[in-house]
């Protein structure tokens, strides 16, 4: 196999960046939306073409025509150099660093308090008539319990945990250490702890990952009432 010219890795290097930003301006100023482009995935099924030929032959004669889409291509290049470039430009090296502390620790903790709270609210809507409070600070860190209901003189523990926990370095030592903590937790408050592992669903829907678990908290607060 002859090895490629230094002019096509350049090239292949140049689109594999500019995609990304064409592909950007496409969505942000809604080039690529049905009522510039049409019904695309609707057309191509009426069309069934046999080939790439057959499918803008149909989409040119019966969806948009060619100049149409040709001006929606200048229109891309005029929002590239009159707006995306010198925005672009205007970006100093102390907003870069910004953005990436906020990226780290702020958008992930935001994240991570919002499916903590989407399950405190699931679990509240499935135990109906009973509270989920926030466990002491020194509950929390020494026997790794997040949440608890209060029933009776007891507690019931709630660790809740992201679907990611399983790609923790080294889980097993941290699942011991919970283990231990759990059961010290039964000891001083009467209850069981029980994990729910939080979910994301679509963009920014957060759900229950083992909803089978209400049913066990629900066994344990009736043993406890009993």
């Amino acid at each position: 196999m002859a090895p490629r010219e230094r002019d096509d890795i350049v090239n292949d290097d140049r689109d594999y960046k500019t995609a990304a930003l064409k592909n950007m301006v496409a969505n942000r100023f809604q080039l690529n939306f049905k009522r510039n482009v049409g019904p695309t995935s609707q057309s191509i099924r009426e069309c069934q073409p046999r080939s790439r030929d057959g499918w803008a032959d149909y989409y040119y004669a019966s969806v948009r025509p060619p100049k149409h889409i040709d001006g929606l291509g200048r229109i891309m290049y005029q929002k590239i150099h009159e707006e995306i470039i010198p925005a672009l430009q205007s970006i100093t090296v102390e907003e870069c660093i910004a953005y990436m502390h906020e990226l780290v620790i702020d958008k992930t903790y935001d994240g991570y308090c919002a499916e903590i709270a989407a399950v405190k609210q699931f679990v509240e809507e499935e135990l109906e008539g009973y509270e989920v409070l926030p466990a002491p600070d020194e509950v929390d860190r020494t026997l790794a319990v997040d949440y608890y209901i209060p029933v009776g003189e007891n507690w019931v523990g709630l660790q809740i945990k992201p679907v990611t926990v399983e790609q923790i370095p080294n889980l097993h030592e941290w699942q011991e250490r919970w283990r231990e903590g759990h059961e010290e937790f039964r000891r001083r408050y009467g209850g069981g702890v029980f994990t729910l592992v939080s979910v994301r669903e679509g963009r920014d829907q957060k759900a229950l990952h083992n909803p089978e678990v209400i049913q066990d908290i629900k066994a344990e607060i009736q043993r406890l009432e009993q």
